[in-house]
């Protein structure tokens, strides 16, 4: 019965992952905060920006990885998960704000714009 158990012990829910990989960021981004609230100056934040969109990267993989999955009975109660990324979603925006206040460009996703550069056809 040890030989059956072991195989559950090493597989590792998505849903953990992903709490832990959100957990991650929320740190992250704590960090970010901080530093942004001391007066870090910009080169120094670099590497922990990098480091921010690297992690939501794997993040965003995760949640792709997740809902390409068929839903699974008994889940289990998803609203734990569903409150860590708001309040990573909070703190992302705030840091935006902070870092946006500084004088520091920021590189964000640009909103699709169906046939926005498009020329006329005459």
């Amino acid at each position: 019965m040890h030989a059956a158990e072991q195989p559950q012990t090493q597989h590792t829910d998505p849903f953990s992952q992903l709490g832990a990989q959100c957990a991650q960021c929320i740190d992250l981004a704590q960090r970010i905060r901080a530093e942004l609230q001391t007066g870090k100056a910009t080169c120094d934040l670099t590497p922990l920006l990098r480091q921010s969109a690297a992690e939501v990267t794997q993040l965003q993989e995760g949640i792709r990885a997740l809902a390409a999955q068929p839903p699974a009975e008994g889940r289990g109660d998803l609203s734990p998960l569903i409150a860590q990324m708001r309040a990573l979603l909070e703190l992302e925006d705030g840091n935006q704000k902070l870092l946006a206040s500084k004088g520091i460009p920021i590189n964000r996703p640009r909103p699709y714009q169906y046939g926005a550069r498009r020329a006329a056809r005459s």
